[in-house]
This record gives C-alpha cells, sequence and structure tokens, in this order.
C-alpha cells in the first residue's frame, strides 16, 4: 500500500479514536448523573407529598379523638339520641348553637364534606351539611361494615364514589363515642372529600409536562387507581391492572410494600422515570414519574452535540489527508512558496509533490509539519468546544440541584434537618422567616433552640430531642409547642422522618412542620369568646350609666348657659351638638325652635312645623306625649317615648326661658334601645339561671367568706327542713352531724379553689340523716376576688343502702364458692345476715323429710329457746314460722305480710294486743316469751318450693322494716335455697355416682366376656369356616383343568358360576371379619402422622392408581389419635370406592383436611359418577349396594367399615354428593387432647 492511504487512515484514526472514547464517557457520565438527579428529585417530591397526605390525615384523626372525647358532644349525643324525632325541642336548639358551630366550623377548616352523628340504631341524629341523602348513606355506612368497626376504635375506610353528590370520591373516617361510663351512645363519621387529598397528588411542580403523581392500593390480585390520571382522566376507582403484568411496574412495587426508584414502564407501557414507595397508614402505593424522552431531554440534546463534533473531526481528517496527499505532487518552486506562505501563517497551503527525490522529501517534510501545526490547531478549538459543552452540562445540573433547593426553600412548611447530637443541619427558607433566625445564625446549634423547657400546658420538653433519635417510630408524628427567636411561641404539627446509616443507626433526622398555633387556640378563643361577650355587656352598661350621669351634667351646665353670654351660648351650642343624644328647644305652641345634629340626623329637619307634623303628619298633639306637662307644674319630667324610627328614647323635659325671657322647654332624648334589649336579655338570663337552680334536685348553696349562708335552693331547704328565711344568713356548718367537719372543707374549697367528693352527713331539724357528697368551687367578682363558695351536694342515702346491698349478696355468693358442705355454708350465712341486719339473733330453719323444721344454724338465740323452737313440726303445731313455711297465712297476718308471703312485725307487744283471745291459739308464743319486739319470717324458696324460712328477731323495735325483709326475700333467700338446693343435689350425687361405678364395672365384665366370645367367632370364621370354601374351590378347578376340553359351554359356564360363588363368599366371610373386629376391637390410640398413614393406604393401592392413571392431589395432613391400622384401613376403604366408581375421565382424587370446632375434618373428593343425595345414608349400611356386581365388584362392608371405624374414635362420616359430578366423603376426627 502506498504511503498516500496509510497516511489518510492512520490520521483519521488519530483522530476518531481519541474523541469517540472521550465522546461515549461523557455522554454515559452525564446519563447517570442526570438520571441520578432526577430519580432523588422525584423521591424529594414523593416524601413531601406522603409527609402533606399524613399530616392531613393525622390531623383530622387527633381531631376526631378530641371530638368524641369532648363532654358536649358526648351529651349532644344523649340529647339526640332521645329527641331523634323532635329536632326542635330547645336544648336540642341550645346544643346546636354551642356544639355544631364548633362541629362545623371543624369542617371548614378541614374541607370535609360532612360530619354525621348515627346513634346506636344506625340512625342519622345530625349533619353538618343541610343536603345530604340519609338513606344513600347509612347504605354506605352498613355496605363497609363502617358502623360495627368503629365501634372498636377509630376506623378508616377505603376511598368510594359518592354517587349521591356529584359522584365525588370521598372517605369515611369514623370513630365510636362513649359516655363517662364507656355506654355506647353512637359514631361520629367525617365525610373526607379526597378533592383536599387530590389537591396534592394533581399539583405536579418540579414533573415537568409529562410528570404526575398516582396513588393506587392493592385489590385481592389487582391495582385499583385511586386518582385521575393524566392520561386517563375517568380512571379513579375504575381503572384496574394486574399484579405481575408489564404495565404499571412502579405502582406494583408501591402496593407490593416496596420503596423504591428506577426506570420502567407505566400504567401506558410507557417508559418513565418514577419513585414508588408505600404509605402503610393508609395501605396505599404512591408514584412520582415522567416521561423517559422528557426526564432525558438534555441527553438527546449532548448526543447531537457529540454528533456533530465526530462529524466535523472526521471531515477535517479527511480534507486534511486528502490535501496532504496532493501537495507531494507539486512542484518545489511551490514548495518555497508554500514555505514562505506558511511562516507568513498560511497553513492551508499545499505543500505536497509527487517526486520521491530529496525535494519530494522536503516537501513532505513540509507537508507534515504544516499539517501538524494545524492538527494542534484544530484540537485546540475543538478542546475549546469541548470544554464549552462541559461547561454547559454543569451548568444545566447546577440549574437542576437550584431548582429541587428551591422547591424544598419554597415550601410551605418549616423544613429541618438535625443530626443525632441535635446540631441543625438544614433549616430551609420559610423556618428562617417563620422562627427568625437566619441561617448562620442556626446551622450547627441545637435545635432545642426552638424548644422551650416546659410547654404552656406544662409538658416538660427537655428530652424530647433525645426521645425522637432514641425511638423515631413512636414520634413519627408529634405535636408540640416551639419558641421563635423573638420568644413568641408557636404551635407545630411535626412529621419526623429517620435517616439510617449502613448499619441502621440514626444519624440524622427530617422534619417538616406545619403551624397549628391557630387551630390550638381556636378552642381556648371560643371558650373566651362567652367571658368576654359578659364582659362588654358590664362595660356597656357601666357606658350607659356614664352617658346618663354626663347627660346630666350637661343639661344643668346647658341651664346655667342660658344666663351667660353669646359666646357661652355657642359653646353649649357646640356641647349640644356632640351630644350622643336628641336636645330640642319646644315653644309653647308646639314649634321647634331649636334642634341638634342627633335629632336632625335621626328625624329630619323641622322646616319651621309642628313637632307632631312633621313626625309623624299629625294634625294635632300626640295623646301620650307628657312634654308640655313642663308648662303646666313648671317641673322637670321624665316619661319614655318610641319614636317614628321604632327606637325607644328616655325623654327628660326641663322649663326653659329663652333670651328674652319668653318659657320654652328644653327636651332631651337619650336612644336606650340596646339597652333595653341588653336589660331584658340579662334579665332572662337571670330567671333561666334561676330556674336552673331551683330545678336540680341536689342542693345547692352559696356560702360567704366567713361561713354565712348567702343563697340556697329548693333542694336545700327540703334536705334540712328550714325554709329560706331561716337558712340564708345562719353558719353553714349548723346543719351537719359534724359540723367542724363541714367547716372544714368550705375552707378548703376557699384554700384551694374547689372541693370534690367531700362526704358529710345532713341533719333534718326532725331528726333525719342524709348521706351526701359536696362538689364546691369559689366564685369571684368582675375585679377577680374571692367573694364565697358555691357548693352542690349528692344525696347518696341510696347509693350506700344499694353498696351494702350488692356487699351482702356478693358475701353470700362468695360463701358458696368458698364452702364444701351446707352446714359451713349455713352458719357462715347467718353470720352474714346478722350482721348486715342489725339484729340481735337470726337463724335458718330447713324442712327435713319428717316434717321436721328445725334451726340448721343460729345466731344469738338463747339455749332454751332453741331446745323448744327445735321441735317444731309442720303437722304438730302452728304458728308464724309453720304458716310462712306452708304458705297458708291467716286473716290476722295479712296486714303484716308481704307479697312474697313473708312475715314481719316491728311491734309484737303490738300486735298480741290487737289479737283477740280465740286468735290466740293460732300462736305458740314462744318468740313473746323471749321478749322479742321485732320480728321477720322470710320463706327460702327454690324455684316454688320452699325448703325452710329465715328468722330475724330482736329486742328493739322497729328493727326489721319492709325494704329490708323485701330485699332479703327477693334477693338473699332465693340464693340460699339456690345453695341448699345445689348442695343436696351434689349428696344424691355423690350416692348415683358409688352405685354408677359399681354397674359400670359389672358392665365392663360382661362386655369383656362378649368380647372373648365374638373373638372366638372370628377364629372359627376365619379357619373352620374358609376351609370348606376352600377345598370346593379347589377340586372344582382340578375338575375344570380335567374335563375342561370335554365339557360343553353351559356346563363351563355353571362351573365358572360355582367357583365365582364361593370367591364371593370367602370376601363375604373376610369383609364380616373386618367388620366384627371394627366393632369389637379396642382402638391402641397413639399419635399418628395422617400423612404417613395415607402413603401405607396409597402404597396397597398402588396397582389400581397405575392402571386407571388416577391423579391423587394431598393437601396438609394433621397428626391424630387413633390406631394407625385403623387410619390406613380407613384411607385404603375411601380412595379405593373412588377408583373403583370412576366415570369416563381420569380418576382426580383429593385428600385434604382442616381444624373446625374441636375436630380435624378429613375430605376424600373425586370426580367419579356420584350418587343421588337421597342414598347418602344408605351406602353406609352393611351389605347395601347400590349397583350390579357386574359393573361394579365388592361386598357392600367397605362403607360399613369405615363408619364403624370412625365413630369407634368418636368422630362422624357423611358424603356430600350429585350425580355426574363426583363425590367428597368427610370424616371428624378429634384433636390430641380432646375426649
Amino acid at each position: 500500500m502506498s504511503i498516500r492511504p496509510k497516511l489518510t487512515i492512520t490520521f483519521l484514526l488519530l483522530a476518531l479514536i481519541p474523541t469517540l472514547i472521550v465522546g461515549l464517557i461523557t455522554f454515559k457520565n452525564y446519563r447517570k448523573t442526570l438520571q441520578e438527579s432526577k430519580l432523588h428529585h422525584l423521591q424529594d417530591i414523593l416524601d413531601i407529598k406522603i409527609i402533606k397526605i399524613e399530616n392531613y390525615i393525622s390531623n383530622l384523626k387527633t381531631n376526631m379523638e378530641i371530638a368524641r372525647a369532648t363532654y358536649a358532644v358526648q351529651k349532644a349525643f344523649m340529647l339526640l339520641n332521645d329527641s331523634v324525632y323532635d329536632q326542635n325541642r330547645p336544648e336540642i336548639l341550645n346544643a346546636k348553637e354551642t356544639v355544631f358551630d364548633r362541629i362545623e366550623n371543624l369542617q371548614k377548616v378541614f374541607e370535609l364534606q360532612d360530619i354525621l352523628f348515627i346513634n346506636p340504631k344506625g340512625e342519622i341524629i345530625y349533619s353538618s351539611s343541610l343536603n345530604f341523602y340519609k338513606d344513600y348513606l347509612i347504605d354506605n355506612l352498613l355496605d363497609k361494615n363502617i358502623y360495627q368497626l368503629a365501634r372498636d376504635g377509630i376506623y378508616l375506610s377505603d376511598i368510594y364514589f359518592d354517587t349521591a353528590d356529584e359522584k365525588k370520591s370521598e372517605m369515611l373516617l369514623a370513630a365510636s363515642v362513649n359516655d363517662f361510663y364507656h355506654n355506647f351512645l353512637g359514631i361520629i363519621v367525617f365525610e373526607i372529600n379526597m378533592n383536599v387529598v387530590y389537591k396534592h397528588i394533581e399539583d405536579a411542580t418540579g414533573l415537568g409536562k409529562t410528570g404526575e403523581l398516582v396513588l393506587g392500593k392493592r385489590i385481592d390480585d389487582d391495582v385499583l387507581y385511586l386518582n385521575s390520571l393524566k392520561y386517563d382522566p375517568n380512571s379513579a376507582l375504575k381503572k384496574k391492572i394486574k399484579i405481575g403484568g408489564k404495565d404499571g411496574i412502579p405502582i406494583q412495587n408501591a402496593v407490593l410494600h416496596k420503596t423504591g426508584y428506577g426506570i420502567d414502564y407505566d400504567y401506558r407501557g410507557q417508559e418513565v422515570l418514577a419513585a414508588w414507595k408505600y404509605i402503610p397508614s393508609l395501605s396505599w402505593g404512591i408514584v412520582a414519574k415522567i416521561d423517559t424522552d422528557e426526564a432525558l431531554a438534555e441527553i438527546a440534546n449532548l448526543q447531537k452535540y457529540l454528533f456533530i463534533i465526530i462529524a466535523s473531526v472526521f471531515g477535517t481528517g479527511a480534507f486534511i489527508s486528502v490535501s496532504f496527499a496532493h501537495s507531494i505532487t507539486k512542484p518545489i518552486h511551490r514548495l518555497l512558496k508554500g514555505v514562505q506562505s506558511v511562516g507568513a501563517g498560511n497553513l492551508d497551503i499545499n505543500l505536497s509533490s509527487s517526486l520521491n527525490d530529496e525535494i519530494g522529501d522536503l516537501s513532505r517534510a513540509f507537508e507534515k509539519m504544516t499539517r501538524n501545526l494545524k492538527i494542534t490547531t484544530a484540537s485546540r478549538d475543538e478542546l475549546n468546544k469541548e470544554i464549552f459543552e462541559r461547561k454547559r452540562v454543569e451548568e444545566t445540573l447546577r440549574r437542576s440541584e437550584l431548582r429541587y433547593r428551591e422547591l424544598v426553600q419554597n415550601a410551605n412548611s418549616a423544613i429541618i434537618r438535625w443530626n443525632h447530637n441535635g446540631a441543625v443541619t438544614f433549616f430551609n427558607e420559610y423556618a428562617q422567616n417563620f422562627f427568625g433566625y437566619k441561617l448562620d445564625e442556626i446551622l450547627g446549634k441545637s435545635v432545642t433552640i426552638l424548644l422551650p423547657k416546659l410547654e404552656s400546658t406544662g409538658v416538660d420538653l427537655s428530652s424530647l430531642v433525645n426521645d425522637i433519635v432514641e425511638n423515631p417510630q413512636k414520634f413519627a408524628a408529634n405535636v408540640n409547642e416551639n419558641i421563635c427567636k423573638d420568644r413568641r411561641r408557636v404551635w407545630m404539627a411535626w412529621t419526623n422522618k429517620p435517616v439510617f446509616d449502613e448499619n441502621g443507626k440514626v444519624v440524622e433526622i427530617f422534619a417538616v412542620g406545619t403551624d397549628i398555633t391557630d387551630r390550638k387556640k381556636a378552642e381556648i378563643e371560643l371558650k373566651q369568646a362567652h367571658d368576654e361577650l359578659e364582659q362588654r355587656v358590664k362595660e356597656r352598661t357601666i357606658d350607659l350609666d356614664q352617658t346618663i350621669d354626663a347627660l346630666q351634667k350637661e343639661i344643668e351646665l346647658r341651664t346655667k348657659a342660658e344666663k351667660t353670654i353669646d359666646a357661652e351660648r355657642q359653646r353649649l351650642n357646640d356641647v349640644l351638638e356632640m351630644l350622643p343624644a336628641y336636645a330640642i328647644l319646644l315653644t309653647p305652641d308646639y314649634n321647634v325652635a331649636y334642634s341638634n345634629k342627633f335629632f336632625q340626623q335621626r328625624f329630619g329637619k323641622h322646616s319651621n312645623k309642628k313637632c307632631y307634623e312633621f313626625l309623624f303628619n299629625r294634625t294635632g298633639p300626640c295623646e301620650n306625649c307628657k312634654t308640655f306637662d313642663v308648662l303646666k307644674t313648671n317641673q322637670p319630667q321624665f316619661w319614655e317615648w318610641v319614636g317614628p324610627d321604632g327606637k325607644n328614647y328616655d325623654i327628660y323635659d326641663y322649663p326653659f326661658k329663652d333670651s328674652d325671657g319668653s318659657p320654652l322647654i328644653m327636651e332631651i332624648g337619650v336612644d336606650v334601645t340596646s339597652h333595653k334589649q341588653l336589660q331584658k336579655t340579662l334579665n332572662s338570663s337571670s330567671l333561666y339561671a334561676r330556674g336552673l337552680i331551683e330545678a336540680s334536685v341536689d342542693p345547692l348553696v352559696t356560702i360567704s367568706l366567713n361561713g354565712k349562708i348567702t343563697d340556697v335552693n329548693k333542694a336545700t331547704e327540703d334536705v334540712t327542713g328550714f325554709p329560706r328565711q331561716i337558712l340564708v344568713g345562719s353558719d353553714f356548718s349548723d346543719y351537719f352531724t359534724e359540723p367542724q367537719k363541714a367547716k372544714q372543707g368550705y375552707e378548703k374549697a376557699l384554700s384551694e379553689g374547689q372541693l370534690r367528693d367531700y362526704p358529710l352527713r345532713v341533719r333534718h331539724k326532725s331528726g333525719k340523716i342524709t348521706d351526701v357528697i359536696y362538689n364546691a368551687s369559689v366564685y369571684q367578682n368582675e375585679a377577680g376576688q374571692v367573694q364565697g363558695v358555691f357548693a352542690a351536694a349528692r344525696d347518696i342515702t341510696k347509693t350506700k343502702a344499694a353498696e351494702e346491698k350488692q356487699n351482702f349478696t356478693n358475701a353470700l355468693l362468695e360463701l358458696f364458692a368458698r364452702k364444701a358442705d351446707r352446714k359451713a355454708y349455713l352458719d357462715s350465712s347467718v353470720q352474714v345476715i346478722d350482721k348486715w341486719s342489725g339484729c340481735e339473733c337470726a337463724g335458718i330453719r330447713i324442712s327435713d323429710n319428717k316434717g321436721n323444721i328445725p334451726y340448721e344454724s343460729y345466731i344469738g338465740f338463747d339455749k332454751k329457746f332453741l331446745d323448744l323452737e327445735n321441735s317444731l313440726h309442720i303437722s304438730s303445731h302452728d304458728c308464724i314460722c309453720v304458716r310462712t313455711i306452708m304458705q297458708n297465712p291467716i286473716q290476722t297476718e295479712k296486714k303484716y305480710r308481704t307479697d312474697g308471703n313473708s312475715f314481719f312485725c316491728n311491734d309484737i307487744s303490738a300486735f298480741v294486743k290487737d289479737l283477740q283471745p280465740n286468735q290466740k291459739n293460732s300462736y305458740r308464743g314462744s318468740c313473746i316469751k323471749w321478749g322479742f319486739q321485732s320480728l321477720a319470717v322470710i320463706p327460702i324458696r327454690y324455684r316454688s318450693e320452699v325448703l325452710g324460712a329465715i328468722h330475724i328477731a330482736d329486742f328493739k323495735k322497729d328493727m326489721v322494716p319492709a325494704d329490708k325483709v323485701q330485699f332479703i326475700e327477693t334477693t338473699i333467700a332465693p340464693l340460699i335455697g339456690e345453695a341448699i338446693h345445689r348442695f343436696n343435689a351434689e349428696a344424691e350425687l355423690d350416692t348415683y355416682r358409688k352405685n354408677l361405678e359399681e354397674m359400670v364395672a359389672k358392665r365392663t365384665q360382661e362386655l369383656e366376656r362378649s368380647n372373648k366370645d365374638l373373638e372366638q367367632f372370628a377364629y372359627v370364621a376365619s379357619h373352620d369356616l374358609q376351609e370348606p370354601l376352600r377345598a370346593v374351590a379347589g377340586f372344582i378347578e382340578i375338575l375344570k383343568i380335567k374335563l375342561g376340553r370335554t365339557l360343553d359351554s353351559d356346563n363351563l359356564k355353571y362351573m365358572n358360576f360355582t367357583i365365582d360363588g364361593v370367591m364371593r363368599m370367602q370376601a363375604l366371610i373376610q369383609g364380616l371379619l373386618k367388620y366384627s373386629r371394627a366393632a369389637i376391637q379396642t382402638a391402641q390410640s397413639q399419635s399418628v402422622d395422617a400423612g404417613k398413614a395415607l402413603n401405607s393406604a396409597l402404597a396397597y393401592l398402588e396397582r389400581s392408581i397405575a392402571e386407571s392413571e388416577a391423579q391423587i392431589s394431598i393437601g396438609d395432613l394433621p397428626t391424630v389419635s387413633i390406631d394407625e391400622s385403623q387410619l390406613i384401613q380407613l384411607f385404603q376403604n375411601l380412595i379405593g370406592n373412588a377408583l373403583k366408581f370412576k366415570s369416563d375421565k381420569k380418576p382426580h382424587i383429593s385428600i385434604n383436611a382442616e381444624k373446625k370446632d374441636g375436630y380435624w375434618r378429613f375430605a376424600v373428593s373425586d370426580n367419579g359418577i356420584g350418587i343421588e343425595q337421597e342414598y347418602a345414608e344408605r351406602i353406609f349400611l352393611i351389605f347395601q349396594r347400590l349397583h350390579s356386581r357386574d359393573k361394579y365388584p365388592g361386598t357392600g362392608i367397605g362403607l360399613s367399615i369405615c363408619k364403624k371405624i370412625v365413630e369407634r374414635n368418636g368422630g362422624r362420616i357423611w358424603v356430600e354428593s350429585q350425580p355426574g359430578h363426583g363425590s367428597t366423603f368427610y370424616f371428624t376426627l378429634p384433636e390430641i387432647g380432646v375426649n
């Protein structure tokens, strides 16, 4: 090859190869850098969106917790539950004003679609929206099972279309509401308008033209898109894709709980850069994506520039190579000229020559020098271009990073990063403006600079930073008070995300905070509103009084000013013009001589008309006008007047003299409309408050600082027995059994500000004592000075009595649980009854089988009394105890008997005194002789049977009141009767148990003898009965062989029938043996692996399975307690049946088991011919067949054996089948350890 092509190729290679290598490396590095930058940018956008969504939902849950725990809401539920069909009751309207305004304000703050209250019946009892669809909402709640789920806590539903409200996308946040006693009142539901969430999703800032955010949720094996897609606007809650499909890979990863980023295909099949993440709190997946073409558009531009550079290098190299080849043919004289031209700086001159001598060599040397110089110059230019391109790429990357920083810096939230030591490493612009710190003032400083040591609520924040680092999951979202540079305190809701190193240790916290100060203050402001309103009313009243006083002073000054000079008159006129009341001068003929500015503004200019003409368009004076009475009496007049403007005026009329001495009337009119309305409101409020106090069933009292009563209600008069006139002004402590304790109570209230659940006993003037608990708090005047104590008492007499009764009942129940026999129980019961009743004596009589009713247990009775009373017999004696047990009272006792026929008397002496002589014969008189004055006899019943009686007696009167007797009769006596019956039953059971054990032992011996007999029969059947059959079968076979050729077809057929009959007889005997063994064999239960037993059964059936080409499917099988051989036999028979009764298809048999109600339920299913369900019981009977032996051979014993095995092991067996659709045989076996 000549030097020309060699030089050309070499030069081109030297120019192209470095250029290609540098271009390729630059392209790849830039693509990787740009791609990673875009992906990190998508991740940051995703994190910010998730934080905003989670903050919104978290704030909703927090407000839900506050709302459900608020007493006002609970009270509203109780009122609305009682008034679900009467929403116009005053208390309901009042509840709407005090509670629902707050609820509706909450709805506006969070842009909720609706807030619902639902009672336990499932009825909507309140909705904050006027246009709601009651039936639709109830159905929707029930469909989503929210009503039940919300009773267990706060529940957040899935997104759904509200077809009743413009097909909006909504979610439901629901929670139960309980009263103070944890009784269920209903549920409160926030109907969330998803447009609030979608605003964050549809905000594609930083995602370019093709970018978008996508929400999805896993539904079984599909992904359901939750929001409208950019390229499919109607996709929300409609579009689904299969998990595992080739499209929508990012959202598939997100709903599968994965977090990551990369290049993949979206729902359109378009290649995109995407970042994805799973939101556990909502069970959503979220994706931020942008088309690859747009994201990497700068790469395409770089590719174009590289291509242009390479093409330029190639063209330049080619041109120079050709020029050099041509230059060696130039004459030598051109060489010199060319050298001079090169020396002058012309590098494009051709110095080549085609000669091969020294001149050619020289020309080529010069040409080479020229070429090298030119290449150097060209390389320098290209290098400059490459440097320029690199700088441009770097500038593009810098701008991308700047856009990301702007996104973070301009976020409408405080974004802070701080390391594990608490030092601030990042502080965005919003945070700088919000907290007042410049970047150089905060970076590197401890984040605790933003935290007060104590919140205004008293919470200690000194360890909050360390707590977040040590337990970031607990503080993923928290609310706390922060402090700004100017010491201003604000409330912030923080979302804290930990950043871990490769060892899983927290190295940094990424925190995003939202200002919730206004929301936090909202409740405080609402609470302060009422106090401010009352303060304003008081201030306005004072202002009005001051205005009236000032007005009266001005009138006096104006009266004196009439006697002064004209200058003073002008001054007075100026004052009148400025008055906030009207002032006029009237002549005796009703003309208005003067009117001030206030009058003219209210009623217009008088234009020399009489007052009644221009004010009321009348032709004569007003009948109710009192103004001109001043001229008659020459005394000031005060009266009230309603002007033509409908407002109320207080009118002050004074006699007045004009400068010429003529009489005039000065009238001052003060607008008191608002004052009257305010006074009316105050009077109504006062009457309402007094009505509430008087309506209270609890005694209410106010006490001065020195302990004197200043006011009481009707309940206080009732409990003390004294009227209000006596109570007011007396010492508070005088009306209690412990005056000193009462005094200490209100003194404690004065010193501590309140008193809670303070027990006292109030003494009625009649001597009656009432147990109460007091609650008290101080009340103050407008200046905040304590004026006294407001105390409220709650009567707890019935509560204490109920507690004593409950303790009494519990004591008897505990005795029954502890005592082992009847005597010990009754002895303890008598002690409890005696202590609770407060009586001297108590006893329990129990009837025996002979009619005697002695005291089985007693306390306090004299021994002689007991010796006399223990001989009492229901047939031989007549007295109260006998008649109570026999339930046959006499007429004289009717008024001393309860509805349950218990006898009680609190004055035995009076009772006996009222008896006639002949009536006294009905009483033995023992109780009277021993001096008992109070007596009660209560029957002890078990259901309708009277077992005995409780006898209570005391030497004092009034010791057995009716309520005490009725309580013993209805509660205590039945408990004792139940206990006596059970103790008696247990004694009988002990006797039966002993007899039963003897019978079982005898029956066991008989069964053992029977089993031995059956075993002997089985031996005989298996040997003696089968031996002749085997001989018959053998000799027939020999005859068949010897006579085979001589036998005609009929004889051969008969011989075959004989052999077949013998074989069937043997099969029947074998089946009977197996059946009898299954019936009598004592199963040696052991823990058996059902899977291994099944494998053994399949091994026996291996040939049959292979011949029928059956497919066997086996599920997870348990370990059960059964004899292993019986379980193998059971599987073998059931699978053998499935192989035998197969259809035209290849058999497919499946064996499975599941646990249910303490049993393992096995299922053996096939695809065979099946059976009619009417034969489902018949097939388990011995020798029962549904088909002929020719078609399906067998003995008809196999399923009978299966039934025996299952039932012997405590289970049951059945079949479910349809003809042509196969059969499933089920059998159950108890779990291990279950008897």
